[in-house]
């Protein structure tokens, strides 16, 4: 038979199930799946329990025995760091149903820690320069503060230190908002993003002397994002971008622009560096792990941009040339509204 054949080679749990769910084969992966010494031979205990994966994997195989042909579903529950993917095939001359199980919760985790590993990277790279940008709200506050102690008028000073106070806080709200180890995606009008982004870009910019531009679209469409993540993506550029500007150009530029074109929303997010040499460049499009030309760095930043982005259903592409910089650019398929 070429389940005796074939099945004990195979590394992942499977099972056989019946019409009525009772189990006819199984591996011992698959108990360690389930999280439990033994399987009992009927799963249509755990029709009702959606805490537990069997629920998961019953719900598919009665899917299975629905559509009689091969299925595949992804399971993802964020609240227990579970993430699997299931293969499901209509066995017709036994009138079951066999099931793959692909775990990728652990690799999912994994991910989830460099993406914070590199969110706190970005948040100690950042620290300066939003303290440098305080200092101007500040400046203003202090300043009206002490005007209106010698003129005894605060009436007239406070809107604009309340305005000033406002500002403070939007650069904080910016800056912290980095630090949220939260992955979901919620449905939104970009530009607002955009302009925070923009925000905290600018603040790193006046600190390095480069000269910062932004074009942000205005449209209502919108697109489903995580906010820390797309942060993420644009300032692992910005980053970038600082480290390969030459000390002896006084006219580094780096820019952001949006706008939407074929159902999607685009980002491109530009600088005029030196450019990547083609050999180093295809190695990062290629996304390759670990790969970095710096002393100091880890090879992790570019992988873990394509990543959030694939979780995004997007596409991360990088475009350079020496003499004209180097362009990432970002899309987003936009949401239907029906």
């Amino acid at each position: 038979m070429w389940d005796q054949e074939v099945l004990p080679h195979f590394i992942h749990p499977y099972v056989i199930l019946d019409h009525d769910l009772m189990i006819s084969k199984h591996n011992n992966e698959f108990a360690s799946f389930l999280g439990i010494d033994s399987v009992e031979k009927r799963l249509s205990a755990y029709k009702e329990d959606e805490n537990h994966r069997a629920f998961y994997i019953t719900s598919f195989a009665e899917e299975v025995f629905l559509e009689k042909k091969p299925l595949v579903k992804d399971y993802n529950n964020e609240s227990k760091g579970d993430y699997f993917r299931l293969k499901g095939i209509y066995l017709p001359e036994r009138y079951s149903v066999l099931i793959f199980i692909y775990d990728q919760s652990f690799e999912k985790r994994y991910n989830h820690l460099l993406l914070f590993q590199n969110q706190m990277e970005s948040v100690s790279h950042l620290s300066a320069g939003v303290a440098h940008e305080l200092r101007n709200p500040l400046s203003v506050i202090k300043g009206f503060l002490q005007l209106s102690s010698l003129t005894n008028s605060y009436d007239k000073y406070s809107s604009t230190i309340l305005s000033e106070v406002d500002r403070m806080n939007g650069i904080i709200e910016n800056f912290l908002s980095m630090a949220r180890r939260n992955i979901k995606k919620e449905v939104q009008n970009p530009a607002k993003l955009l302009h925070s982004i923009a925000d905290i870009i600018h603040s790193e910019c006046l600190m390095k002397g480069i000269n910062f531009t932004f074009d942000i679209y205005q449209g209502t469409e919108e697109i489903k994002v995580n906010d820390s993540s797309l942060k993420q993506v644009a300032l692992n550029a910005l980053r970038n971008a600082m480290e390969a500007f030459t000390q002896k150009n006084k006219n580094n530029c780096f820019s952001l622009k949006s706008f939407v074109e074929k159902g999607e929303y685009w980002i491109v997010i530009k600088d005029n560096g030196d450019g990547i040499p083609k050999d180093i460049l295809k190695k990062l499009e290629a996304g390759k792990p670990f790969f970095t030309t710096k002393d100091q760095g880890t090879g992790i930043g570019i992988p873990l941009c394509k990543t959030i982005m694939q979780d995004h259903n997007g596409t991360f592409t990088i475009k350079s040339d020496p003499d004209s910089g180097t362009s990432i650019v970002l899309t987003f398929p936009l949401v239907k509204n029906y």
